[in-house]
């Protein structure tokens, strides 16, 4: 299972109420993957944070403040006094850089795999849970791939 599906499911499942499932080893079945889940899902945000920081060049969030200012100035059809236009510029071109390494590490961390161990979900229990929780489509589908037997 890649990490961002488990990551995705993990938020779902996390923020989901187990008040309606029926038995109570349906829930305690759910908390075990949840479990399960957890650690996965939270290195997973560890791992983007520290993509974002590493990949950060020096003075980022200096030279972003001043170009939010130059922004501001310039919108206000006032001239901008934060930095130069071409200071602001080598700064975008530098956004732009820094977003696409940022991307590239993310869609590397996304499609890392990892092996879980945990007793599928039964169909009707997951559409217990899909009711009690007015799932997306897209959230379904999510958790169903992750947590039912293929």
């Amino acid at each position: 299972m890649t990490r961002n599906l488990i990551h995705a499911v993990y938020a779902i499942i996390g923020n989901s109420r187990l008040n309606e499932l029926k038995k109570t080893d349906d829930k305690v079945a759910v908390l075990k993957i949840l479990r399960e889940l957890r650690y996965v899902a939270k290195k997973y945000e560890e791992d983007a944070d520290d993509a974002g920081k590493r990949l950060k060049p020096d003075d980022f969030d200096e030279l972003r403040s001043l170009a939010t200012v130059y922004e501001a100035e310039r919108n206000d059809g006032k001239q901008p006094t934060a930095m130069t236009q071409a200071e602001y510029h080598k700064f975008v071109a530098t956004l732009m850089s820094y977003n696409q390494a940022v991307e590239k590490a993310m869609s590397d961390i996304d499609k890392s795999t990892v092996e879980l161990e945990f007793e599928p979900l039964a169909g009707d229990v997951l559409l217990q849970l899909m009711d009690a929780n007015r799932w997306t489509v897209d959230q379904y589908l999510k958790t169903e791939e992750a947590l039912t037997e293929e």
